[in-house]
């Protein structure tokens, strides 16, 4: 294996590691935060509902955007550092909202500017994988080890600590994901030229809308254990080191 192929290999595995690291705090964890702020269950359920929304609608924005000008070598880096730059941004501003209105608004730009970073690294990686011939799993599995880490340490430095604590480590671990970004290895494109982004024969492919209603199943049932997990086992008594320890069980 060259050295350029383990460097490829090896930035994409931070990449991965930076970002997963970034999801195993604020999914167990960005809940106890916003009750720490004083919102209520409907509350919090309707701002983390903001997420899926923005996806469905940013990712393939900023998808078909990256297929017609991102082609060049970096150009790819450049979006997602610039989109990494942007989710951390708006985590610093919630160092400023006071108010369910507030949260709800940072969280819905939050989400503009996070959706497209896990497709977009994705993409990266597996075409760079089969060009160069490094193995996608071993990169991939670099962001489930740090989703535990960000898991088990955050429950560690949560536990009988303010809720505060949870905005401080999601921002710290941002400012890792926009340097990870930043080296992201080179990957030249061939411009797509297609007249508009083919959202009507795809909507027209029943194979593709069995898929896609399957996977909206599965996020559904995820979606009440992601919202209140954690929640309801700190209701229940379980200690925050404890609850980190339970979200890496499922990883």
């Amino acid at each position: 294996m060259s050295d350029a192929r383990l460097s490829s290999a090896g930035r994409l595995a931070l990449y991965n590691a930076a970002v997963f690291l970034t999801l195993g705090i604020v999914l167990p964890f960005w809940p106890v935060w916003l009750t720490g702020r004083g919102l209520d269950p409907v509350e919090i359920g309707i701002v983390l509902s903001a997420g899926p929304w923005i996806r469905m609608v940013v990712t393939p924005a900023v998808a078909h955007f990256a297929d017609r000008h991102a082609v060049k070598a970096h150009a790819r880096r450049w979006l997602l550092v610039t989109l990494a730059a942007g989710a951390l941004a708006c985590f610093v501003a919630f160092l400023f909202a006071g108010t369910f209105w507030a949260i709800l608004a940072i969280s819905v730009l939050a989400g503009v500017f996070f959706a497209p970073v896990i497709p977009l690294g994705e993409n990266v990686t597996l075409l760079l994988s089969a060009r160069e011939g490094f193995s996608y799993s071993r990169v991939r599995l670099w962001g489930s080890v740090a989703f535990i880490v960000g898991a088990v340490g955050g429950g560690w430095l949560l536990a009988g600590r303010p809720s505060e604590w949870v905005l401080w480590m999601v921002i710290g671990a941002h400012v890792l994901m926009v340097g990870a970004c930043g080296l992201i290895p080179p990957l030249a494109m061939t411009r797509d030229t297609t007249a508009a982004a083919p959202l009507r024969r795809i909507g027209l492919n029943r194979a593709f809308l069995v898929v896609l209603g399957t996977v909206g199943l599965i996020q559904a049932g995820h979606a009440a254990y992601y919202g209140f997990g954690t929640l309801h086992w700190r209701a229940a008594g379980i200690d925050e080191t404890v609850i980190g320890l339970l979200w890496a069980e499922g990883v």
